[in-house]
């Protein structure tokens, strides 16, 4: 939705008049970076796996610290459906689902609005976890 609803055009560094111009200014952001560091993230996604390769919902059942999971409801590469699924894995998390339109960029704070979001259910949950 952060493009189809032109919301790309509200923000200097994702600003742009074609999807052309648009692909070039992400290729400028990331070109004059360390490949490694890039690679290194990719890395980590791929390898953290608190399973370890085995059952998720056997580990997951055994840990009982608070867990606040907090999906963007947009974000299409971490989808919330799929984040809540994995929070119901663990007896003492939530997933409140973020309602923000900015896809995988819901919970950074750039809208005045997710930012508020995102405050009030993380004070929310640490009052009712530490009070």
């Amino acid at each position: 939705r952060f493009f189809s609803l032109g919301l790309y055009k509200l923000y200097e560094d994702t600003a742009a008049e074609t999807i052309e111009a648009f692909i070039a200014k992400w290729q400028d952001r990331y070109r004059g970076k360390d490949a490694n560091d890039l690679l290194c993230q990719m890395q980590v996604w791929h390898d953290h796996d608190i399973a370890e390769g085995g059952d998720l919902a056997s580990l997951a059942a055994h840990i009982d610290t608070p867990i606040l999971f907090l999906p963007s409801a947009t974000d299409t590469y971490f989808n919330a459906e799929d984040i809540a699924d994995d929070a119901r894995l663990f007896p003492n998390a939530r997933c409140t689902v973020i309602p923000s339109p900015y896809g995988h960029a819901g919970g950074l704070g750039r809208a005045p609005e997710d930012r508020a979001f995102c405050n009030a259910s993380i004070e929310a949950f640490l009052n009712e976890t530490q009070g």
